[in-house]
Parts: C-alpha cells; sequence; structure tokens
C-alpha cells in the first residue's frame, strides 16, 4: 500500500445518506517511504481516530422530513440526547445554521435541532492503539453501544 493512499476504514459510509450510518475515521498517509517501518508505522501517523455514527448532512427530501420530525417531539429527544451525548463525553457538533430555517417559528423550543442539516456524534478514541490492539470488534461494538440510541432515534426520521 503506497502511502499517500494509506486509510484504515472499519466501516465505510456516503456522506450524504438518508439513513443513520456508523463509522470509523481513518489514519492519514505518512510521508515516508516505508510507511510500515517502525518509524512510520500507522500509528506512528495516525492522527487522530473516531467511532461515530449520524448522517452528516441531509439531501433535499430527507432534511423536510428531518426538519418535520425536529418540529415535533423528536426534537425534544434529539436536545436531550446531545446533552447526554456530550455529559457522557462524546462529541457532538453544533448546529450548522445560526437561524431556524424559514417557515419555522424562531421561538420554537426545538431551535437548535431545526438549525441542524444532519446529526452526528463521536467518540474520540484517545490512544490510538486501539486499532491495533486484541478483540477490535468487541471493543468497537462496546464502543458503539454509546451510538446505538442516536442510531435508533435517526432511523426514525427520515
Amino acid at each position: 500500500m503506497e502511502a499517500r493512499s494509506s486509510e484504515f476504514i472499519a466501516m465505510c459510509v456516503s456522506q450524504r445518506t438518508k439513513h443513520p450510518t456508523m463509522r470509523t475515521s481513518t489514519w492519514r498517509s505518512c510521508r515516508r517511504k516505508n510507511w510500515a517501518s517502525r518509524q512510520c508505522g500507522p500509528l506512528a501517523c495516525l492522527r487522530k481516530l473516531s467511532l461515530g455514527c449520524g448522517v452528516f448532512q441531509y439531501d433535499t427530501e430527507a432534511l423536510v422530513a428531518f426538519r418535520s420530525a425536529m418540529a415535533g417531539p423528536k426534537g425534544a429527544k434529539l436536545i436531550i440526547r446531545t446533552t447526554e451525548l456530550r455529559a457522557a463525553g462524546l462529541r457532538v457538533g453544533e448546529p450548522e445554521l445560526k437561524r431556524v430555517p424559514t417557515g419555522f417559528d424562531k421561538d420554537r423550543p426545538h431551535g437548535e435541532a431545526l438549525r441542524r442539516r444532519g446529526f452526528a456524534a463521536w467518540i474520540d478514541v484517545v490512544d490510538p492503539t486501539f486499532a491495533i490492539e486484541p478483540n477490535l470488534v468487541k471493543r468497537m461494538i462496546e464502543s458503539f453501544q454509546q451510538l446505538l440510541s442516536v442510531f435508533r432515534l435517526l432511523s426514525q426520521v427520515a
């Protein structure tokens, strides 16, 4: 494998999808010739490893369905889930929009959910050896259990 194309992906995902997905982030290539050597092995090149679940950005049709759902009780669930995930140390990005989209009351209690174009939660893995230690599949399943509630909530939306 060439250094410029080295990438480790446990689960592959489309960036624009109607359905929530689970994925792992990747390690990026090292510029040295022998990237598999001890001086520049996969862990030396690993800048960040994240496990995540969600939808990066809904397409137009799915975004309409997402926002309709977020205007109701599912919006409240998403806001509660966001708070719980952050309290548990997971990373959840801020809403992409500064204001509630046109057609929705800007004083809605679920404004944070309506300002999103998608939703994803991430577990940033502190120790990069996570990728090469024994029982990787078992440990990933345990990690993804933390994200299962996101998957279930978003699966009900679009």
